[in-house]
């Protein structure tokens, strides 16, 4: 009942037509939606954008500007304005080492076509997910998943047969299949570390002195409403966009208009409550006051 109060809210709020919407048994309709090829979507934004592959190994500010070194160090390339975009890979680099990511594995199957049969054509969401046919190679599938785990394992990239159970089993409830009707060594897995935070939403903003904050703002340490210090400070150039979890696609577009905004000193798509939410130091101001830092 909660979820049907919470669907008729949502139509009303839309007010689309019914060929865009239109409630279901236990759900929402969409029968003109799809699902984004990421890697075409990503192909066709960077089409005509300078890309270096390259691994970097550590950051460094040499006379107003950042540097990006490899392993060997060897200059990458220097900018006035960086912005790490990146996800659990980068939590060993400098700065970048203070922001408090929490890795959660995802694993998707990849299921035949030919296995699929009876299954809406469209995407179909029911606390998993089935995507519509794509082509992989020379053949066609169907993406189901996907899985969350916080446990996670050093061996984490081997594809998990509890997880391709679980993400087939969950399918086979939800379309009232017996159990086992879709068979799980004819699958393709592939799985991923999402980036996420403790409060679920992404870091976006300019990256903070870590040492100027702690200082600062260690009377919070005694009581959250004396007055800091002195104004905390941020590392000129330095921004970071990250913490989506499995909301990149959907989030990452406006999260990158307002960091563009914020450096271009253009008027921001987001609203002060938002820049808060968002910000890069909300949890070191909460550590600081329950006395969680050293």
């Amino acid at each position: 009942m909660a979820d049907e109060g919470r669907h008729k809210k949502l139509l009303g709020y839309l007010n689309w037509p019914d060929e865009w919407v239109s409630p279901r048994e236990n759900g929402l309709h969409f029968p003109k939606s799809g699902a984004y090829e990421t890697n075409k979507v990503l192909d066709d934004l960077n089409e005509d954008q300078p890309y270096i592959h390259a691994t970097i190994h550590d950051i460094k500010y040499i006379n107003s500007e950042w540097h990006l070194f490899d392993i060997n160090a060897n200059l990458i390339i220097k900018a006035e304005n960086i912005i790490y975009c990146g996800g659990m890979a980068g939590c060993n680099l400098p700065f970048i080492n203070d922001i408090p990511l929490v890795p959660n594995r995802g694993q998707i199957d990849l299921l035949p076509v030919e296995h699929c049969e009876g299954f809406a054509a469209t995407t179909v969401t029911y606390g998993g997910y089935i995507t519509p046919a794509s082509q992989v190679g020379s053949h066609t599938y169907r993406a189901c998943g996907a899985s969350f785990t916080r446990q996670i394992k050093d061996n984490w990239q081997e594809p998990s047969h509890f997880d391709t159970n679980k993400n087939i089993a969950r399918l086979e409830t939800h379309f009232h299949l017996d159990e086992m009707t879709i068979p799980r060594d004819k699958t393709i897995t592939w799985t991923g570390l999402r980036a996420t935070t403790i409060d679920h939403l992404p870091i976006v903003g300019p990256m903070l002195d870590r040492q100027q904050w702690l200082h600062a703002f260690s009377p919070f340490g005694k009581d959250t409403r004396l007055k800091p210090l002195a104004a905390g400070e941020y590392l000129r150039g330095l921004y970071i966009m990250t913490g989506f979890g499995s909301k990149g696609m959907q989030n990452a577009p406006i999260c990158a208009e307002y960091l563009a905004s914020l450096i271009a000193s253009h008027p921001l798509p987001v609203g002060k409550g938002e820049v808060k939410a968002l910000h890069p130091g909300r949890f070191l101001i909460k550590d600081i006051s329950r006395n969680k830092v050293s």
